[in-house]
């Protein structure tokens, strides 16, 4: 076949031709791998280029993972059948989307304002950053309570209602 072959580009340089069309691209700087001639995969002195889709069954990093497009997506794909999720840059909001049921559960956009669809659990309690003594959240079961300074300040639960160090009060507060 005198269109298949290896031959010499030029001073260092080789490539593999295959069907007169060159597939492989190699010099003493840069690898490429081509397909219908057009470069897919280029050696580069900062990595590797990928153009095109890539399909990955495993990945082992270091360094960063950069990936540039106009709606730039990572897509999890679970093969045991359940939701499948997509991490998104949407026009500069951050998205988590629940490929299988179409949903928006996280959705952080360019001002860091967070948007949750769904419940939130929350183990215990909720702090201000740079606060440590001052929180909101639930002490035990059927309990939602206020503390600030380190001191409670406002207990909800099942039996009433009991603000600051005062009794609980238990019937319903008029104007």
């Amino acid at each position: 076949d005198v269109n298949t072959g290896m031959t010499r580009l030029g001073a260092d340089q080789v490539g593999l031709i295959a069907g007169a069309v060159q597939g492989v691209y190699v010099s003493t700087t840069a690898v490429q791998l081509k397909n219908a001639g057009n470069t897919k995969l280029a050696t580069t002195g900062g990595g590797v280029d990928i153009t095109g889709g890539l399909s990955v069954g495993n990945i082992n990093s270091t360094g960063i993972l950069t990936i540039e497009a106009t709606y730039p997506r990572i897509n999890l794909t679970d093969t045991n059948h359940d939701d499948d999720w997509s991490i998104i840059n949407d026009d500069g909001s951050f998205l988590i989307y629940n490929a299988t049921d179409g949903g928006q559960p996280l959705k952080i956009d360019s001002s860091n304002n967070t948007v949750l669809s769904g419940s939130l659990t929350i183990p215990e309690q909720i702090y201000h950053l740079g606060d440590a003594n001052t929180y909101f959240g639930f002490n035990a079961n059927d309990t939602w309570r206020v503390v600030t300074g380190g001191s409670q300040r406002l207990e909800i639960n099942n039996s009433g209602v009991k603000i600051g160090s005062g009794e609980r009060v238990t019937t319903i507060l008029d104007e």
